[in-house]
């Protein structure tokens, strides 16, 4: 089975280490990384099977040129987008072409939705 390779961009490092304690290492290959210097560098650099780019409504100028620069070097990534309040700000990144926008702090129904994003990027599981 191919891995599923998952790239978590926030500031907020907890965010990373949920998804890494909370999907399977067996089909993901969980990255974090923080909003910096070193971002552009990491979402050009392969592989990423799906991108989820947090916290949008803060930093909003940063989150549209991550998501240009994915859609750009990995045009097979699905990219979600989160956001804890929904602003007039996030209506050009929604534009973007991305698979999810989520709104809201439960983490764990974006779980489902990042299982989704998986399924269609046309890694399949072999036993």
């Amino acid at each position: 089975m191919d891995r599923i390779h998952l790239l978590i961009i926030s500031p907020d490092p907890l965010v990373g280490g949920f998804f890494t304690t909370h999907l399977s290492a067996a089909r993901y290959a969980v990255e974090a990384v923080r909003p910096g210097p070193d971002t552009t560098a990491r979402v050009c650099r392969p592989p990423v099977d799906v991108a989820v780019i947090d916290r949008i409504d803060q930093r909003p100028d940063a989150a549209h040129a991550e998501i240009a620069l994915l859609k750009q070097s990995h045009p097979q990534a699905r990219v979600i987008a989160m956001s804890r309040d929904s602003s007039a700000n996030d209506a050009g990144i929604v534009e973007q072409g991305l698979f999810y926008y989520w709104t809201g702090k439960p983490r764990t129904p974006l779980l489902q939705i990042i299982e989704a994003a998986a399924g269609r990027t046309g890694k399949e599981e072999r036993a």
